[in-house]
């Protein structure tokens, strides 16, 4: 069962055998020799305290799951969210076992407590609270890390550093980041931004400011058309940050020089043609867009959501500024990168060399 807000009480039913096994097993670790600590202020500036070394974990959100696989391996994974189990190629160490969730907000705790971790992850957008308290009295703490926010990258790395104690392979991360920053100041320093309309998976939904889409725009040296509404000032039912609806009429009359339709489906493959062409087509299509200079130039593109996870947002704001600005990136391949990320911090094979689709390829 996936216990909600309103189901929580139902872990203070558990059987008194259930009980005892959990308070068991935590009295046997708490009671090595020289068992040490750790204590870190997590996203949230929450003092939380990890008993020493972290061995199972379970995490929600595949962005944290990823920094998890770049620094300390799967491992030390024992559970995982719903989201993250079905795409078998890009996490085939995921069995469904370990499957503790329909999504950051939606978490079983009865099944999260059946692992004994030592510690759970949830981004700040998620039930992280809800987790915390229902989990509190079986002393499995919980650490909210936040990895879509690529502002984060630095202070997540030197966190999950600590935590597995593998600070060599967190500065490495760490590393890898700051380079592909350099790159972006380094080739656009100085650039006129042009604008950018990014859409999500439903049509005419978009980003905002405080979202981390709309930070990878500003990473390629771009404007966000819809950067300016503050989703606050908006009724809650056209979404949030991550996810609003806009109006077509304001996508034509913001006019943007670039157009790009994330794929969301969360699964590492190669689009199939049909989805593909008809996603593409369909926005070409839609009524008044015909005369946009972003669809009469063929300035638009379906991005494979890889590129826009945690670090890879980097990557993305390379794909954009490709795009915008390809005098100023002539020599550089966001591809390479992309692979270079799968290879090298991820453990698992390229499975090819384009991550992304533009119009004039089905026109």
């Amino acid at each position: 069962m996936i216990a909600s807000g309103s189901s929580v009480w139902r872990l203070t039913r558990m059987t008194l055998g259930i009980a005892f096994g959990i308070l068991v097993f935590a009295a046997s670790v708490s009671g090595q020799a020289d068992q040490s600590t750790l204590t870190i202020n997590d996203d949230f500036g929450r003092t939380v305290t990890l008993r020493l070394p972290v061995k199972r974990s379970v995490v929600f959100n595949a962005y944290t799951l990823e920094l998890i696989r770049a620094i300390a391996g799967m491992n030390v994974v024992v559970g995982v969210d719903a989201l993250v189990g079905h795409d078998h190629f890009y996490w085939p160490t995921v069995t469904p076992d370990m499957v503790v969730g329909q999504g950051q907000m939606t978490a079983n705790y009865e099944a999260i407590v059946a692992l004994h971790p030592d510690v759970v992850f949830f981004p700040r957008n998620s039930v992280w609270q809800q987790a915390a308290k229902a989990l509190e009295p079986f002393g499995i703490p919980v650490v909210v890390l936040t990895a879509w926010d690529p502002d984060r990258d630095a202070f997540n790395a030197d966190m999950l550093g600590r935590i597995y104690q593998q600070p060599e392979r967190a500065a490495r991360l760490t590393r890898y980041c700051q380079d592909l920053r350099a790159l972006l100041e380094d080739r656009l320093g100085g650039v006129q931004p042009k604008t950018v309309y990014l859409e999500e998976e439903r049509s005419y939904t978009t980003v905002l400011k405080g979202s981390g889409w709309n930070t990878m725009i500003e990473g390629a040296h771009a404007v966000n058309i819809f950067g300016d509404v503050n989703v606050h000032d908006q009724p809650k039912a056209r979404g949030d940050n991550q996810v609003f609806e806009i109006d077509p009429e304001d996508v034509l009359a913001r006019k943007p020089d670039l157009i790009v339709k994330l794929d969301q489906r969360g699964v590492f493959e190669t689009q199939p043609p049909a989805y593909v062409t008809s996603t593409l087509r369909s926005i070409a299509a839609r009524p008044g867009f015909d005369q946009l200079e972003a669809v009469r130039n063929h300035q638009v593109y379906l991005l494979d959501g890889k590129l826009t996870h945690g670090c890879t947002k980097l990557i993305g704001s390379i794909q954009l500024a490709k795009w915008l600005y390809p005098d100023r990136l002539r020599d550089i391949d966001p591809d390479r990168e992309a692979n270079e990320w799968m290879r090298r911090f991820q453990g698992l094979p390229a499975p090819r060399d384009r991550y992304w689709v533009p119009l004039a390829a089905v026109r």
